[in-house]
Order: structure tokens, then C-alpha cells, then sequence
């Protein structure tokens, strides 16, 4: 297991970004971990709230939030447990391959469309203030069915 940071400069290192982006693709990150790992399996000790730009780990906000809109440059380069795993380090780096050509409106457009944001909040009309922690089965249950 890593946490929330050294996911965060993994993503990082392959390109500058906006925090917003950056909050999207370590949830992708998060949840496809758990789907070819198993349920029990977690990637970081972190959660994501369904706030309403989309999912949000509130530590890496708290983080990167002067940034506001400005890109991310970090010099931090890959962490050493990701460099020191190889399997996990091109499982972060085919997430990106996938996600990071998206810029971040798609991204948040992308996950107010799939089930766990969406039960998350409820009945809240999209553009309400939400803290509700994004249900880890509902990440599970939802990925492993789009997976096949």
C-alpha cells in the first residue's frame, strides 16, 4: 500500500496537471486496484468523497488546493515504493494511458455518469456541497461489472 502522496507524484511525474485531473485519476487508480486485486485489497488507506466536481480525497485537496485552476508542476519525480514495484508501477502508468489523454471536465464528466458518485450523493441536485464518502462496494460492484 501507498498513500495518497506518493500516488499523487506518480501521476505527477508523467505530466503536469490540474488538481482537479489529478483528483480524478488517483480515484481511477483507487478503484481499478481494488477491481483486479480484490475487494480487500486497497491501493491507499485514503477515501474520495462525492464532492461536486467529482471525486475528491480530501488530504490531497487539502494539499493542492492554492492551486486552485493553475497546473501542478512537482519535481518530486516517481516515489521509491512505486519505483521499487514494477507490477504497480505499470498499473499507475496504464491508468494513465487510459485517463490522462481526458482532460479534467471529462474526467468529472466521465464520473458523474457511473453509479458510485452518483449514489453517493443521493438526491442532491448535481452543483450541492456534498461530503458523503464514496461506498468502497459500490466502487467494487460498479467496476467489476464494466470491466468484461
Amino acid at each position: 500500500m501507498i498513500n495518497i502522496f506518493e500516488l499523487a507524484d506518480t501521476f505527477l511525474s508523467f505530466d503536469i496537471m490540474t488538481h482537479k485531473k489529478l483528483q480524478k485519476l488517483c480515484y481511477y487508480a483507487y478503484s481499478w486496484y481494488m477491481v483486479l486485486n480484490g475487494r480487500e485489497n486497497r491501493l491507499i488507506n485514503n477515501r474520495f468523497e462525492a464532492w461536486q466536481h467529482g471525486p475528491v480525497c480530501r488530504e490531497l485537496y487539502d494539499k493542492y488546493r492554492y492551486y486552485g485552476k493553475r497546473p501542478i508542476c512537482s519535481n518530486e519525480g516517481i516515489p521509491f515504493k512505486v519505483k521499487e514495484d514494477y507490477k504497480l508501477f505499470e498499473f499507475l502508468r496504464e491508468v494513465y494511458e487510459i485517463y490522462g489523454g481526458y482532460d479534467e471536465d471529462e474526467l468529472e464528466k466521465l464520473t458523474h455518469e457511473e453509479y458510485p458518485w452518483l449514489n453517493a450523493r443521493g438526491d442532491l441536485p448535481e452543483s450541492a456541497r456534498c461530503s458523503h464518502t464514496i461506498s468502497d462496494d459500490d466502487i467494487y460492484e460498479y467496476y467489476c461489472n464494466i470491466e468484461d
